[in-house]
Formats: structure tokens, sequence, C-alpha cells
């Protein structure tokens, strides 16, 4: 271990202490007091005396640490912010909605929590556990007291993809078994790698135990006992078996709790309730918790009400029906094809007592991070664009595709995840697990294909870097670190770490790096050892697709294509927690998926508004399914066909409460943008005279406009036709033909702003009027010969400018932060139109006008659908390929 890896535990385990006190403001004094201790030799001294490590290094390697890098990881880790989450819940009075919090929490032993939360404190801040200690609370009360006579409780929780959901249902189900549950079954993915993944995070947080091996909680000193260990009816590589379980426990010793991790399979679920007939020909009374970890896969019953249930569905609800006391809760962080189930249909997994929707931690890595465009930069740091696969790597091939060489762009992502092992060896984590993604396909045969030819290029970079990386003329010797040199400067330009730093660590490490498949066929299975650093690049698909964890994973490569919200999100392994290598992190797919994730994440943060909308109103699950239904624009993409069987008919919300639409696809034709910079002078001369009390600096705002102005003008205005009105709507952010019949059919004026960017004054015979307007700055993405894209338009501050004054000083008074797009069109009295000038960063004399609308969010939304009917071939078409199911 390192002197830096060493020093920044002991600071660690110094501000162990007063962490929960610890704010931003005070980090970096505490930080400063701990670099004074150790830089005086009395105490280092003392901490040499106390630590067999620290004896082997002298003061002088002290005073080499970079104080200020770890300044810089300790307020990632202890600068968290952390909210619990919040709840839809049908209400029955005659329930004791506080169960847990309000008696049996505070009369228990709680000796399975306790000792999962110590286990937890050496790894997390505690804030974060806090946190999982609260939220897990919440879901208790909304779950059934085991001391209740009978019951059937049907709830979800709702998280994001790679961000603590495991961590969080072992929680409760410590927290269940110490409240009195005695039966716990985990139903965990339909692989065994999923499964076998599952059992190892329960035995570490409950059970204490891998095989005859103590592990995680079992460790536990303090809290450990023979006689409370929870029995285990699974193990890390066994899935469930009649035989094992018999051996294991005879059901009738209830003393202790009882859990499995079964794999979402129908013959294993077959093969419980066999089991639990075989016991207990009755029903039984012991209160059963059920976990449903990504229970928006298989759980949902896909066939027609006059059918009967799809077999995995059917079998866990006879699982449920089995016993007199049961809760059930799905775990999902993508909850669209849960919600769609007929809440009507009686038995059913439809979550009609509860949905809790879980916040992330402001250190959570997650899908607006990677894929929203900042304002600052407009662009995704994150991401690299492909744009070399279509020959060896297609997005759409067949089973017999034959790939014979690797894309160039998969080439430099291999060489940048050694440079990342390299970095990460250099910031004191050489003992950390680092992973690669690749996911370009849904075969296993050309799975291997790809990991043959990684491995072989694989292979010829370790050879140069064993060979030459520690040499001074490296780069004439090697054209792999040549290219590794390239690539270190094409990506990480402001990176600290040095190149030849970098490729000297890489000499002692590469050897360690191996190529992994992820697939029910692999022959040699991916494993994180305990013992030493797991460096991998891992190959595959389905597996990588639903809920397996690839530790450390900094470098993905991703090609795989779908439409659904669901099956899209979930793909993203890339989710998480990235604490001190964040900036390392990169994504390589096609521009056009990166736009496909920012769609998907802004619909589902609206959708999780929604939710936040209706606990605000106390609304209840019921009504948060029937919301969904007719959720805007997602009729078609949320999740597959099956799960929306009967859908025929689709309806689009319209009303456009709370909403953005904006021009991000403009035509190209110079004809056509010369008649837009017309249509803007036009609305401009229909507007009142300019005064000073309409102008804001360089912006002119306008209010109260007629809405027939509002309506000529975008009904002229030309924007990128799409081959039909359906595409149109669903795939821009600019559905003009429904947002015509919304002015008609509403009595709303407008108020309309002319906006400033960055640039130099506009000179526009049609904008003269308008003194000091500027021109807009925008990255230009060129689609294809017709029309140009943009990424963004709009920011924060645009929709600012359609605030009042009295609106702003109630929000100031009132502490409502401005920096919020909800908050902010809360405030606004009326829709805002803007028109903005638009030049490109990569072409000045390009430019082009370019318009939204922003919308009020009003507190009583006015419904409005429009129904759209989708020609039967054309839907088959998109979802063909969503229908097969992947090979591994």
């Amino acid at each position: 271990m390192s002197a830096k890896k060493i020093l920044k535990n002991k600071i660690d385990s110094f501000l162990k202490e007063i962490k929960e006190e610890l704010t931003e403001e005070i980090i970096e004094n505490k930080v400063n007091e701990v670099k004074a201790q150790f830089t005086n030799p009395v105490i280092f001294q003392a901490f040499q005396a106390m630590s067999t490590e620290l004896k082997r290094i002298t003061l002088e390697d002290v005073l080499k640490v970079d104080f200020k890098e770890i300044q810089n990881e300790l307020e990632t880790i202890y600068s968290v912010v952390v909210t619990n989450g919040f709840s839809l819940v049908e209400e029955d009075p005659n329930r004791d909605s506080t169960w847990w919090t309000g008696a049996e929490k505070q009369k228990n032993e709680l000796f399975y929590w306790e000792r999962y939360k110590r286990n937890l404190e050496r790894k997390l801040p505690i804030k974060v556990v806090r946190n999982l200690d609260e939220d897990t609370d919440i879901v208790m009360n909304h779950i059934e007291n085991p001391e209740v006579d009978g019951f059937n409780r049907l709830g979800m929780v709702i998280g994001h993809v790679q961000s603590g959901k495991t961590g969080n249902f072992t929680g409760l189900l410590c927290k269940a078994a110490d409240a009195g549950y005695k039966f716990i079954i985990v139903i965990a993915g339909g692989m065994n790698n999923l499964r076998n993944q599952t059992q190892e995070r329960i035995e570490e947080g409950f059970i204490g135990l891998t095989g005859c091996t103590k592990v995680g909680v079992g460790l536990d000193i303090e809290n450990n006992t023979k006689d409370k260990r929870p029995v285990a009816l699974t193990k890390e590589n066994d899935d469930f078996n009649s035989r094992d379980a018999k051996k294991a426990i005879s059901l009738h010793d209830t003393h202790k709790p009882m859990v499995m991790v079964i794999k979402k399979n129908n013959s294993i679920l077959k093969n419980v309730i066999k089991w639990l007939n075989d016991e207990f020909p009755n029903e039984i009374t012991y209160p059963l918790l059920v976990i449903d970890d990504e229970s928006d896969y298989a759980s949902i019953n896909t066939n027609k009400e006059d059918q009967d249930p799809t077999a995995i569905n059917k079998s866990i609800r006879k699982i449920l029906g089995k016993f007199k006391k049961s809760s059930y809760v799905a775990y999902t962080a993508t909850p669209y094809a849960n919600i769609f189930i007929d809440h009507n249909i009686e038995g059913d997994l439809f979550p009609k007592d509860f949905i809790y929707c879980l916040e992330a931690p402001s250190n959570y890595f997650g899908a607006s991070k990677i894929f929203k465009i900042t304002e600052e930069t407009q662009d995704r740091k994150h991401i690299i664009e492909i744009d070399d696969n279509e020959v060896e790597l297609p997005l759409k091939h067949k089973i017999d595709h034959i790939i014979t060489e690797l894309p160039s762009s998969l080439k430099q992502a291999v060489r940048n995840f050694l440079l990342n092992i390299g970095i990460r060896c250099l910031r004191g984590d050489e003992t950390e697990h680092n992973s690669m993604l690749v996911h370009t396909t849904r075969f296993t045969r050309i799975h291997e294909d790809i990991s043959n030819l990684i491995e072989d290029y694989l292979e010829k970079g370790k050879k140069s870097i064993k060979s030459f990386g520690a040499m001074s003329n490296k780069l004439e010797q090697s054209n792999f670190i040549r290219d590794m040199k390239k690539t270190y400067d094409e990506v990480f330009p402001d990176i600290e770490e040095n190149f030849d730093n970098i490729l000297e660590v890489l000499t002692k490490k590469v050897q360690e790096i191996m190529v992994r498949q992820a697939h029910q066929k692999a022959k040699i299975p991916l494993e994180y050892r305990n013992d030493r650093p797991t460096y991998a690049i891992v190959v595959g698909g389905l597996s990588l697709a639903r809920g397996f964890t690839l530790e450390g994973l900094s470098i993905s490569y991703f090609l795989r294509t779908t439409m659904f919200y669901d099956t899209l999100m979930q793909m993203g392994r890339w989710f998480g927690y990235r604490i001190g290598y964040e900036d390392l992190c990169k994504i390589y797919m096609t521009g056009e998926m990166a736009d496909n994730f920012e769609y998907i994440i802004n619909a589902t943060e609206e959708l999780v508004d929604t939710l936040s909308d209706m606990n605000d109103k106390k609304k209840t699950p019921k009504e948060f399914g029937l919301a969904v239904r007719t959720h805007p624009e997602s009729a078609l993409q949320v999740t597959s066909l099956n799960k929306q069987r009967n859908a025929q008919d689709y309806y689009i919300d319209m009303s456009f409460n709370n909403t953005l639409k904006q021009t991000t696809h403009l035509v190209k034709n110079e004809n056509e943008i010369d008649h837009n910079y017309k249509a803007v002078g036009e609305i401009l001369n229909k507007l009142p005279n300019i005064s000073e009390n309409i102008k804001k600096k360089n912006n002119y705002v306008f209010r109260n406009i007629d809405k027939k102005i509002i309506y000529d003008f975008i009904d002229d205005f030309k924007v990128f036709n799409y081959k039909n009105d359906y595409i149109l709507s669903l795939k821009t952010h600019l559905p003009v033909a429904f947002m015509l019949k919304d002015i008609k059919e509403n009595d709303l004026n407008f108020d309309v702003a002319f906006i400033s960017g960055e640039g130099e004054p506009i000179i526009s015979t049609e904008l003269s009027k308008l003194e000091n307007l500027t021109y807009a700055r925008r990255k230009l993405m060129e689609t294809d010969e017709n029309s140009y894209r943009i990424k963004m338009l709009s920011n924060i501050s645009t929709e600012k400018i359609g605030l009042t004054d009295e609106a702003l000083t109630i929000m100031k008074e009132n502490k409502i932060p401005n920096n919020s797009r909800r908050e902010i069109r809360k405030f606004l009295e009326r829709p805002l139109l803007f028109i903005y000038i638009v030049e490109t960063t990569e072409n000045s004399d390009i430019r082009f006008p370019a318009y939204g609308v922003v919308y009020p969010n009003s507190s009583e939304k006015i419904e409005k659908f429009v129904r759209l009917k989708i020609n039967s071939v054309y839907l088959k078409e998109l979802l063909e390929e969503e229908e097969l199911q992947d090979e591994d």
C-alpha cells in the first residue's frame, strides 16, 4: 500500500469521529489540521508506533503527499448530499401506518439491522447510511406488521440504475427479520451470474457466511451468535433445490429467519412452490417478505386478459397466496411495465398499496451527469462518439455476421482503459478493481469473436508496454505506445498524471489485465476477488444489461440499440458511484444513442416529477397508474409490446403543462432560413413599441401578446419536416401540429422574448429595431444534407427571463430556488415564446433563427389528449427486433 493510500486511510479514520458534523466549510481546516499533525515529527512517531505499515514510511515520504488531492477526495466523500424519497400510499384508516417507526423499532432488538449498519459505516459516509436507515424505515411502515393476523401488501420501490438498490433491500430485509418476518425470498435476475451476485451481497449483509467462511456482518465480533444466524436455503453458486433446503432446516424451526435467493426462472419458482406444498399442505401462517429485484423484467403478466397469466407471474402469485401474511416489494429503476399492470385485475402484482421513490445521493454518477448537455460546455464530457462501426460492428446484424477486425474506436477504448488503470494506480487505487464493458451484440458467437480480437490486440499491447514502457525513447520503439500517447493527448488534455509515469506503472500491472465473457456459455467466469484487484475487459450482452455489476467500471463501448425506455436504461451498467475517478469515465457510443438517452432521461424526470406532484396532492398508486397510461410521448416507447399488450390507440397528453418545446432540428435550405428571418421580423412588427420597461439587459420581453400572433408565427416558421407527424411528435422537442392545436383550443395569451447570446451584435434588417441583440453560439451536429441539429437551444436563464419582477421578489422572499425549472415554471404567468438567432461554434457564417416555448407549471392541470393510431406494419417494423430474446 502506498504512503498516500495509508495516509488517506489515517486521515479518514481521524475524521470518522467528527464526520457527522462535517460540512464543506470546515473540511479544508480539518484536513490542514491533520496535515499539520502528520508533519509534526512527534505525532508522526506516534503513528509509527501504532502502525507496522507506517514504519516503512519516512517523514520525507509524508511531506511528498499531495494533501490537496486527498482533500478533494474527502470533499467528494463527506460532502455528499442525500435526501429521503417520497411515497404514494393507499391510505387505510383502520391500519397502523407507523407501526414500525412509532413502536416496533423502539421495542425490538435490532440485531440484524445494527450489524448491517456497522458494516455499511466501514465503507460509506454516515449521512448515506443514515439516509438508508430512514428510507428503509419508511418502507417498513408501508409493508405490514408481522403481528397482524392476516395481510397481503403489494408495493414498489423505484430507484436509479446501479444506485444501491441491493443495499437498500438488504437493509429492508434485515429490519423485516428484526420485526419478526420468518421467511424471506429474494427473486434476483434471470441468469445464474446475476443470482449468484445477489446471493453474495445477501451473505455479506445479512447471513454473514459464505459456505463455512465468515464474511461481511459475520465478522462483527460485537454482535455475532449462531443462535441468531439466518438460515440460508440457497448458496453462492447453488440455486434453490428442495434436497439442500431440507438439509438446511426443518421449516417448523421458526426462531430464526430463513432466506433464499432464487433466479427469476419458472422451474425454480415451481420447485419452491412444490417444496412449500410438501411441507405445508395448508395455508402457511409464518409472515413472508418477497423482494422482487428488477421487477419489471419477467414478473409482469404479458398475456391478454382472457388468457392465463404468464408462467413467472403466476408462480409469484402462487407463492404469495400460500401465506396468510405476505408483503411483496418490487424493486426497479425502470417502473413503466409495473405501472402498466391493470390495477383492476384481482391478485396481480400492481403496487396497489404503495410506491416509494428513492432519491440518489449527490455523488451518484447517473444519467443526468453523463448525457445531459451542460450549459457551460454545451457538450457531454463523458461521451466519445463512435462513427466507424458500420463495417465491422453494424448496429443491425445477424447471427452469422463475421467480424475480422476491431473498429479503431474500440481499439482506442482498450487503450483508454489501460491508461485508466495506470492513472488510478498513481492516485493510490492500485488495490481497487477496474473494468471495461463491451456491449455490441446479443449473439454469443459474436461475443466470442470480439473477445478473441480484443485478446489479440491486448496481448500485442502487453508485450509492447512490458518491453518498452520504461524506456526513455519508448515512442520510437513501439507503434502501440505511440497510439497510447495519442489517446492520452486526445482524451486527457487536462489531466495531472504524466504519461511517462502512467506507462511506468503499467509495465508492472499490464500482465494482470484479462478479457472475460459474461454470458451463459462463458467458459471462465468473471470473478472479483477479495485478495487482489481484478482488471477485466468484459464482453457480453443480456447479463450486462440486466443487473450484473462491473466493479470499478470506467470505460464502456456500447453499440446495442433499442427503442424502449426501460431496456435502454437497464443496459447502462456505467451508472453508479465513481469516487476518485469520475473524470476518467468514458462511454463510447453513437451520437444518436446519446441523444436517445437524453430524451429518455427527460421523459423519466417528467414521470418522477409527476409522482412528486401526486405525492404533494396525496394521490394513490392506482391514480398514478392511470396517469402513466396517458403520459406524454411515452405510449410506444416506454416498454416492450407484450407489456402493453392491448395498446392499439395511443393517447398523447397535449396540455403541455410544465414542459419545454424547442427547435433542435433546423432546416438547412437557405431560402427557408431567409423565410424564417422574415417570420421573426413579422412577429416583431406585430409586437408593441419597444420601451425601457420591456428591455432586460440585451434581452427584450413583451407581455400578454395575443395568441393569434403566436399561432401565425409558429404556423409560418419552417422547421425540419420528418416523413410524418407521428415521427415529428415523438422524435423532436417541437410537435408543431399539436402546439397549434393547443393554441386554438386554449384562451391563453403569451409572453414573447428575444434573447441575446454570447456572440457579436446581430446585423439584420428584420431585427434592426432590437439594439444590441446578439447571436447565441451553439454547437452544431449536421444530421443530413437537409437539416442542422443543435444539441441545446435554451437553458435555465432563458426561462428566468419570463419571470416578472414581482415573481422574482416573491421567490426571493420565500427562499424558493430560482435555479429549478420546475419552480420557475410555477411563477410564469403565461407561456413564454422565446426567439434566438443562432450562430454555430464551428462556423460563425452558419446562422439561423430558432425558437421554443416554455409552458407554466399549473397546479390544476387541464388534460387534453390527442389519439394516435399507428399503422400496424410500421409498428411491427419498429418492434420486431425488440421481441427477440438475447441469446446469452
